[in-house]
């Protein structure tokens, strides 16, 4: 069995990964809890994990920018009035942040980078829109 620490200080470890020869891995991420699967299934676990808590929102002009500046964009591309691009720089591969402007607004949300089905869309976005035109607390600021 091959050992790896998610972290140099094994003290400010959160979870500790575990394999053995036919391939199946444990995630040790809470003290007394583990989960033994393989590959394919951790992965699809922690894409869960992952797009479950990514969502999508607003943001100002400034932040869409500085990210378009930052690194060369990955897939940029206008779909149905929507110009959006992958930021180059992952959060976790294959996991990073796509950015998107739809008529002079601007959103941002985490995406699998290789899964276009949790990329932003203008569909995405309308459904935004509507949620806050119909609770005024949750409208963008910026």
């Amino acid at each position: 069995m091959t050992n790896w620490n998610l972290y140099a200080d094994q003290g400010e470890a959160e979870g500790v990964l575990t394999s053995d020869t036919e391939g199946r891995i444990a995630a040790h991420f809470y003290p007394g809890t583990a989960a033994v699967m393989h590959y394919d299934e951790f992965k699809a676990a922690q894409k869960a994990e992952m797009i479950a808590d990514a969502q999508l929102e607003e943001i100002n002009e400034e932040r869409y920018k500085r990210a378009l500046g930052e690194l060369p964009p990955m897939k940029w591309e206008t779909i149905e009035g929507v110009e959006r691009f992958l930021h180059a720089e992952y959060a976790m591969v294959p996991y990073t942040y796509q950015y998107a402007a739809k008529d002079g607004r601007y959103f941002a949300s985490l995406v699998d980078a290789t899964d276009p089905e949790t990329w932003i869309t203008a569909s995405k976005i309308d459904d935004l829109l509507t949620a806050e035109n119909n609770d005024p607390s949750s409208a963008f600021r910026p």
